[in-house]
């Protein structure tokens, strides 16, 4: 019983981080190690002018200028980058990184 009761909390607590993430006005973007998206929300959508459906399971580079393709693996160490719209405007955004918690990375792993 206990639990099913600490599964019950868990998982109200994960639809209450995955809300506030989906209606953030900031882009927040998931992508795998190889840069792959995974997830993107509705600040992302207004930001870059992509839906999740146009870019999920795509590269993260469809963000990054060509001239400026090295500066990817730059994301989270100078905290800056310049990102290219769908209309191709450049958008400068302040870029940071997190690692999933190692729970989450060995479940990603499984599948």
């Amino acid at each position: 019983m206990d639990q099913l009761l600490e599964f019950s909390a868990n998982t109200e607590a994960s639809l209450i981080l995955a809300a506030i993430v989906e209606s953030s006005d900031d882009a927040i973007i998931g992508k795998d190690l190889q840069g792959i998206i995974l997830t993107w929300n509705r600040g992302a959508e207004q930001l870059y002018g992509y839906t999740a459906g146009d870019v999920r399971r795509r590269s993260i580079s469809l963000l990054i200028p060509e001239h400026l393709s090295g500066e990817l693996s730059e994301i989270g160490r100078r905290g800056r980058l310049a990102c290219v719209r769908r209309v191709r405007l450049r958008v400068p955004v302040a870029a940071g990184r997190a690692p999933l918690a190692p729970a989450l990375q060995k479940r990603r792993a499984r599948r």
